[in-house]
């Protein structure tokens, strides 16, 4: 694995770990998702600095590694909106306990290819499939390794420590833009409902006056 994929594999992994404890600092949904995609909006400039200036190994040209990051990071948008947006909503309900789930969710997710061969221990063949669809369909990590155009089957320290998915399980990943698209989607429309929620005894948080917010 080259240097720049590592760091933004490495930057997915730190989002699902911090985002959904981040949204527990600010009440208002609008200042969840404004730390969520804080992150990885202060990341891309730096990475896409090193990617132009070949600071870290990437396998292409300076344009095609400058490709790679924006791509990246507008799908790690996306992905930081939905860990903000199901852990809002859940929070609405376990304060700590939701962001926990999501993140513990979170992680399962990019992990896929460590545990994901388990799908092969389901005897209906149509449940099978469908699951081998979607274990790798809801990975952020594989569209990122297509649009980097990196074959992560074929790097010893992560194949052959972890998975099947590429030998048993088929290896089919879905466009970086559409996972964006839906991942992002997805979050701001937790988001918005999660604002609507009524919790504990306050009025729902479109009720608030500004002044009353916290």
């Amino acid at each position: 694995m080259n240097g720049l994929v590592a760091w933004i594999f490495a930057e997915y992994a730190l989002l699902a770990m911090v985002v959904p404890g981040l949204t527990m600092l600010r009440r208002t949904v609008r200042g969840k998702l404004a730390l969520a995609v804080g992150l990885p909006a202060a990341a891309s400039l730096p990475l896409v600095a090193a990617a132009r200036l070949q600071v870290l190994l990437f396998l292409g040209t300076p344009g095609e590694a400058v490709a790679f990051v924006v791509a990246a990071q507008a799908l790690a948008l996306g992905f930081a909106a939905a860990l903000c947006g199901a852990s809002a909503l859940l929070s609405r309900r376990w304060p700590v306990g939701g962001p926990a789930a999501v993140t513990v969710a979170a992680l399962l997710v990019l992990a896929s290819p460590a545990w994901g061969d388990v799908v092969l221990l389901v005897r209906s063949e149509p449940v099978m499939l469908a699951g081998q669809k979607w274990l790798v369909a809801a990975n952020p990590l594989f569209s990122v390794s297509e649009a980097g155009g990196f074959d992560w089957t074929h790097a010893a320290a992560m194949y052959n420590l972890s998975t099947r998915i590429g030998e048993d399980l088929t290896y089919a990943p879905v466009s970086w833009r559409v996972l964006a698209a839906v991942y992002g989607g997805a979050g701001l429309a937790m988001a918005v409902l999660s604002a609507l929620v009524r919790q504990k005894g306050r009025p729902a948080e479109y009720l608030l006056s500004p002044g009353e917010r916290l």
